[in-house]
């Protein structure tokens, strides 16, 4: 009995898919028609009376035949949707199907309900005599979905092919009674938007009649001005008459002046030939104008040679510590020779002294008087070497002088460049600062800037992308935590699209004026 009910709704349900094709093609005609403006107003004005999307509902109810019992669907898209039952067959085998359906055509439409036809594919899983039972069904059907309820009735039919326990063709058929969850939230959200509409309407309506009575009240204070205003017209029809007397007096004088008027156009011919001498006096001018601008091209030219030369001013710097360098090292050698020739000195001293000692004791009359000749002669000797002695010390004490007056005026020049003195003697830029050529000093690299009381470059808490320090970030632009770096925000184009700007009002990225966005969300210019 069960297969002859489904071969009848199999039936009846192929109708109903010709007769939706044959409603579509109608549609598809009517769009072409004289009358598609009021058709589609009509559509949009039926359709504007519910907000709904079947896209991402549930709905969950009972059917009643292969299988009977549980019954759910879920819409993926709005015509688009998985079905699954759960349940007994006719025999009272559990029977589980899942199906995934396509429901587009529109068959009947009233202003409660309206009647769908559906297809698609899936399978059954169930047991049959105790033994495994699949089959690969294809489902055909039709819905009742109601517009203001979120309830939904279908009926179907579906030609199987069984794979087990053994093959061969069978027709599934079904009753189903579904509660649609997204739908009754829709519903609701509709209500509560038309009656915040309702109250919205209420108040314009006291709004606007309390508008007109004060309209009616400035309406009769308007027809007392007028009534007034006809008595001042009249008044002023009589001094208009005497008005027309004078402009007659008027035109005799208009016409003496037309005269003086014609002498003023010679007066203004002769001072246009003036003019025209003016502008011959200007074009010279802008040919001076023309030789200075090529002077400030020559001054440009020069302060660009004069930028080389601070850099071969730099490199001359470094030259002068090499030279100091070595006047160092010849310094430090002559002293050493100094101190040598000292203690030579010294030690001849202290032997012509012993000498001296031995012959006052050892030696008597002649004898004595000659050696004393012997040590007095070299005494002299050694006296002429202390002096030549002094002489090279004070030589060498004038030049280290010289030299620490040249140490110092490079310490000096180097700090006027923004650098220090390292170790080593060089002029060098400080940590976190780099040479400019430009500017010809050390300046803060980026992303750090100089602190004022230590004169030490200390890390910026906020930079832009190209690295430079701000204060804050732009409207357009938006604030990112660094997760590495001395730095701890950047600034970061919140528009980084081609011919995009940052509204304000909007508070987000439109298109620049003259520009529209297309489908590929992109801004083009405007045709």
């Amino acid at each position: 009995m069960s297969k002859y009910l489904a071969t009848i709704l199999t039936i009846i349900l192929l109708f109903s898919f010709s007769r939706a094709n044959l409603i579509y093609g109608k549609e598809l005609n009517k769009d072409n028609s004289d009358n598609n403006e009021n058709y589609q107003t009509l559509n949009q004005l039926e359709n504007s009376l519910l907000i709904y999307s079947q896209k991402g509902s549930i709905e969950i109810g009972g059917t009643i035949g292969t299988p009977s019992g549980l019954n759910s669907r879920y819409w993926i898209t709005d015509h688009l949707g998985l079905d699954n039952s759960l349940g007994i067959s006719s025999e009272k085998d559990p029977v589980f199907t899942v199906d995934l359906l396509y429901e587009r055509f529109e068959l009947y439409k009233l202003y409660s309900w309206k009647t769908l036809f559906f297809a698609g594919f899936g399978a059954k899983i169930g047991s049959e005599d105790g033994e495994l039972s699949n089959n690969f069904r294809i489902p055909i059907g039709i819905s009742f979905p109601f517009r203001y309820y979120p309830l939904s009735i279908s009926i179907y039919a579906a030609p199987a092919f069984v794979i087990n326990p053994k093959r061969k063709y069978d027709i599934n058929w079904g009753i189903g009674v579904r509660y649609n969850f997204g739908k009754a939230y829709s519903i609701k959200k509709k209500q509560d938007i038309l009656l915040k509409n309702i109250d919205i309407l209420k108040s314009n309506i006291d709004t606007l009649q309390h508008g007109l009575a004060s309209t009616k009240g400035e309406l009769a204070t308007t027809k007392g001005k007028l009534n007034s205003m006809e008595h001042e017209l009249d008044i002023i029809k009589v001094n208009l008459d005497s008005t027309k007397d004078e402009l007659i007096t008027t035109r005799g004088k208009l016409n003496s002046t037309k005269g003086k008027l014609n002498a003023t156009k010679g007066e203004l011919d002769s001072t246009k030939g003036e003019l025209n001498r003016a502008k011959g006096e200007l074009d010279a001018t802008k040919g001076e104008l023309a030789t200075t601008k090529g002077r400030l091209y020559k001054t440009k030219e020069e302060l660009g040679s004069a930028k080389i030369q601070l850099l071969y001013t730099k490199k001359e710097l470094d030259n002068t510590k090499n030279q100091l360098d070595d006047v160092i090292s010849d310094l430090k050698n002559t002293k050493k020779i100094l101190d040598d020739k000292q203690e030579d000195i010294q030690s001849k001293q202290d032997e012509l002294d012993k000498a001296r000692e031995i012959i006052k004791n050892a030696f008597t009359g002649k004898e004595k008087e000659e050696e004393q000749r012997k040590i007095a002669l070299k005494q002299d000797h050694l006296d002429k070497e202390i002096k030549q002695l002094n002489k090279e010390k004070l030589a060498w004490e004038r030049i280290k002088e010289k030299e620490a007056k040249r140490r110092e005026q490079l310490r000096e020049e180097c700090e006027s460049r923004g650098g220090i003195i390292n170790q080593d003697g060089y002029c060098t830029c400080r940590t976190n600062e780099e040479w400019n050529s430009e500017k010809d000093k050390c300046i803060c690299i980026k992303g750090y800037k100089r602190n004022p009381k230590t004169e030490k470059c200390e890390p910026c808490e906020i930079i832009r992308y190209n690295g430079r320090c701000v204060e804050d970030c732009a409207p357009d632009e938006k604030k990112v935590r660094l997760k590495k770096g001395p730095n701890k925000f950047v600034c970061i184009k919140r528009c980084r699209k081609r011919n995009e700007v940052w509204s304000k009002r909007k508070k987000k990225c439109v298109c620049k004026d003259g520009y529209y966005r297309n489908k590929k969300n992109r801004c083009v210019p405007r045709k």
